[in-house]
């Protein structure tokens, strides 16, 4: 019984520990992916002087249509060297695509709502 309620104890004090660092690592993964996506757009407009109507063109040999700085929607005018991912990975914090915004200048965020650890919104990365 003794034996019992030391390892009840103990795993009551593992336990919070051992959420904290899986949240850890899914915000330093959600940096890397982030940045990794970031990466392939940036290549992506040096390429083809436009930028992708959606994150999924990342993963394409060829592309078609993208759009203009004024958001128009053009023919590539550059050669497609794609793919620039092998696969546009998903948000590890909420577990759903990153958004992706030409709206708002071409920009790549979480889809994780609230806040990480240190209370930096996830929107913000």
């Amino acid at each position: 019984m003794i034996v019992l309620a030391m390892v009840a104890t103990l795993a009551a004090i593992a336990a919070p520990n051992l959420i904290l660092q899986s949240r850890r690592g899914k915000e330093a993964e959600l940096g890397r992916r982030l940045q990794l996506v970031r990466a392939a757009l940036n290549a992506f407009h040096s390429d083809l002087g436009c930028h992708p109507t959606a994150l999924a063109q990342l993963e394409a040999v060829t592309v078609t249509q993208c759009l203009a700085p004024n958001q128009a929607t053009i023919t590539p005018p550059g050669i497609v060297r794609g793919p620039y991912l092998p696969k546009v990975p998903l948000d590890p914090v909420s577990g759903a695509a990153f958004t992706y915004s030409p709206a708002s200048g071409f920009t790549v965020g979480s889809s994780a709502t609230g806040t990480d650890l240190a209370g930096r919104a996830y929107s913000t990365y």
